[in-house]
Parts: structure tokens; sequence; C-alpha cells
């Protein structure tokens, strides 16, 4: 699974949300393609089950919320 982080943003900047928008601006990522990077790293994370379950209804909260 393809997912996007940061490494020691303060370091060296870029932090998590400036490479979503990264990808979006330069790459021409839509909100689609950003959601599923998303899901991605949700779902390679080592966060228990409920934990992943609980991450992924938000994101679609969120995503349905900003499709109105």
């Amino acid at each position: 699974l393809v997912s996007v982080h940061s490494d020691d943003p303060s370091y060296f900047g870029g932090y998590v949300g400036d490479n979503y928008q990264g990808l979006h601006d330069s790459l021409g990522f839509d909100i689609g393609q950003l959601a599923d990077l998303a899901r991605n790293s949700i779902d390679s994370s080592f966060l228990e089950p409920a934990v992943k379950q609980t991450l992924r209804i938000e994101l679609d909260e969120i995503l349905t919320r900003n499709q109105s």
C-alpha cells in the first residue's frame, strides 16, 4: 500500500497536510485519490482493528460532508 507521511517535519518541513496539498497542487491528485492514500495509511498502521475502523468511518464522514 502506498501512503503519505512526513519525516521530522519541524526540521525538514513538509508536515503531512502540506504533503497532501503538494500532491494535489503539483500532481493533480483529486479528493478520491487523496482519500485512498489516507485509507492506505490507516490500513497499513499498527493500530488495533477497532481503531482502524473508527478512523475509516471518520474519514468517510469527512468526505461525505465535503461533497455537499
